[in-house]
């Protein structure tokens, strides 16, 4: 078994008394389904890289135009959670990030002699906000550059569509791509974090007869899982002894962690938030089962670390993220690193950063895609999209392709990567594997592709 094979020890904690601790630190992480803690990317083998005039001539004609371009400058939105319940988990420091990359580009020039302006404006993680906010830039915009958040993008989701803008989220939910063709993943998609995960355990850790658990909240986010986790299930042939769910928002998962216990499970699949996975695994130990818990990014932010569940969590949770680390001396983290710290020096290194720079360096390059074919309409931009191939941000990223609406998988990658949490790495995890795509992941297609 995998507890064996690390010789992690186990220490028995008070449930109730870590419970109640850690929803004081980590209580925000409650709101909302997940996309704050995240970021990921699928290869299209198959598909052929369409000519831009081909796919320009598949929208509507008002999509031929071009807004916020000038001879001078390129304007891009960013809409993100600076006042509502995930900004203190450091959404703003996703949006500093994302901003300090164009800062770094417009110093050497922008892009094609542009320089590169981004508006941050505040959602506070409402999809009524995110609505208003975007009524007062969707004719000024080149972009929605990035949107921090499932509810915020679904909130507006039809309009970037009718009104032809291409946006990235902050955060890898595959679904939205799926269903809106101006809207695409960064990087890749939980339900394929999912499947590396049981892979992992299925085929690295050689655990062909581990018994699995699932438990999941009963939002996008966790559905997303939810639809991976049975694909995993039925391609390594094995049942879940035990499935338990949760809203959103709900703090006191006791009545779960009693059914999934009494099930006896080796490892508990788990599609939800931080908040929620710190209470099974915190309960877990206290209970003395050593059981594990496996999770997609959204599971695990480093503040759980600072909560009375920081033991458990560095014994019992693994996480699959397709995220690189902030420390490291290799050239791209080492750019990375440089170029927050000088255009935006206030922000706290960490899991967030990487997110916002990570996705910064994705639409940059579409960016330049565009500007070299000399189109910067928004049907130019979106073909310029359609057309990145084989981008891995300097190794940041986990190579990345993307499709044409409807002819290709919209999932720019499928690779992921393994993560313990431990306290001292500014992300609050330490790598266990390199970037690699289990067999279920390979073969899955996710709904609405």
């Amino acid at each position: 078994m995998m507890r064996n094979a690390l010789d992690r020890r186990r220490r028995k904690t008070s449930m109730i008394a870590v419970a109640a601790a850690v929803m004081l630190v980590v209580a925000a992480c409650g709101d909302g389904d997940g996309e704050g803690a995240d970021a990921a990317i699928a290869d299209d083998e198959d598909g052929e890289v369409t000519e831009v005039e081909e796919v320009a001539s598949d929208l509507p004609e008002e999509c031929d135009v071009t807004q916020g371009v000038t001879d001078d400058t390129i304007s891009l939105t960013m809409l993100n959670d600076l006042s509502g319940p995930t900004a203190a988990l450091g959404a703003p420091d996703i949006g500093e990030a994302f901003r300090a990359h164009f800062d770094a580009i417009n110093a050497e020039g922008g892009i094609d002699g542009r320089e590169v302006e981004v508006e941050i404006l505040d959602h506070g993680y409402s999809p009524v906000d995110a609505a208003q906010r975007y009524e007062e830039v969707r004719t000024e915009t080149a972009m929605v550059a990035s949107v921090f958040g499932s509810p915020p993008l679904e909130a507006i989701a039809q309009d970037l569509v009718a009104d032809c803008l291409l946006s990235f989220q902050s955060g890898s939910s595959g679904q939205l791509a799926q269903e809106y063709e101006t809207i695409f993943a960064p990087t890749t998609p939980y339900g394929y974090e999912i499947l590396n995960i049981i892979g992992w355990v299925v085929e690295e850790l050689e655990e062909e007869d581990a018994s699995f658990a699932f438990a999941y909240q009963s939002d996008a986010l966790g559905e997303e899982v939810r639809q991976a986790a049975e694909f995993a299930a039925e391609h390594y042939d094995f049942d879940f002894v035990e499935t338990a769910t949760h809203g959103p928002g709900d703090q006191d998962l006791s009545g779960q962690l009693q059914n999934l216990l009494a099930a006896d499970p080796d490892y508990v699949v788990y599609g939800g938030l931080p908040e929620q996975l710190a209470f099974l695994s915190a309960g877990a130990i206290a209970a003395g089962s050593d059981v594990e818990f496996i999770s997609a990014t959204p599971g695990f932010v480093p503040a759980v670390l600072a909560s009375p569940a920081a033991d458990a969590v560095q014994q019992n949770v693994y996480i699959s993220s397709p995220l690189s680390e902030w420390e490291g001396d290799e050239e791209a983290r080492v750019t990375m690193r440089e170029e927050i710290e000088t255009h935006a020096p206030d922000t706290a290194p960490g899991q967030g950063p990487v997110i916002g720079y990570s996705n910064a360096r994705v639409v940059a390059e579409v960016l330049r895609i565009a500007s070299e074919a000399g189109d910067l309409s928004l049907a130019g931009l979106r073909a310029a999209a359609i057309e990145l191939e084989s981008f891995d941000a300097d190794g940041l990223l986990p190579e990345m392709s993307y499709g044409q609406f409807e002819e290709a998988p919209r999932v720019p990658s499928h690779a992921s990567r393994i993560w313990q949490p431990e306290e001292g790495p500014a992300q609050g995890m330490v790598p266990l594997t390199d970037q690699f795509v289990s067999s279920a992941s390979s073969e899955y297609t996710e709904p609405g592709q």
